[in-house]
């Protein structure tokens, strides 16, 4: 039985460094801002991991039209131009990336802004993407064991 308890042994070894290795990881977020201008989101956003050197950032925007009922009825609906960008990052005491706080802008042509009379509710989304390790903190490092 020895045999099989090593290859059990191994087994488990490789699957416990494969969860510990740093890897690719997604993390998303979100934010709501209703009107035009830029808005500055005052929550952070966690990572739940830390990536090891600066994610990747993507953005995308959902545009609420429920509410502009007349906007539906054009035939070329005045859209915003929408932004979403990262303000600041936090990084931990070993300068991995744990968060981020986000902002938007929210801009018409000119010409749109004056069609515009109700402002919608459009949804930010976030996207960080990079090479990640688990987040455990410093603190608790003492109470691993091999």
């Amino acid at each position: 039985m020895g045999l099989l308890d090593d290859l059990d042994r191994r087994r488990g070894q490789v699957e416990i460094t494969a969860e510990n290795s740093a890897r690719l990881a997604h993390v998303y977020g979100s934010a709501t801002t209703t009107g035009q201008g830029t808005c500055v989101v005052d929550k952070r956003i966690a990572f739940g991991t830390a990536f090891i050197e600066l994610p990747h950032v993507a953005h995308a925007s959902v545009v609420d039209l429920e509410d502009m009922t007349d906007l539906l009825d054009m035939d070329d609906p005045p859209l915003p131009h929408v932004t979403g960008f990262v303000t600041e990052w936090d990084q931990d005491d070993r300068d991995f990336y744990v968060g981020a706080w986000v902002a938007a802008k929210v801009s018409y042509d000119a010409l749109d802004a004056v069609a515009v009379t109700v402002m919608p509710v459009i949804t930010h989304h976030f996207t960080f993407s990079g090479i990640a390790i688990k987040d455990i903190p410093m603190d608790n490092t003492d109470a691993v064991t091999d």
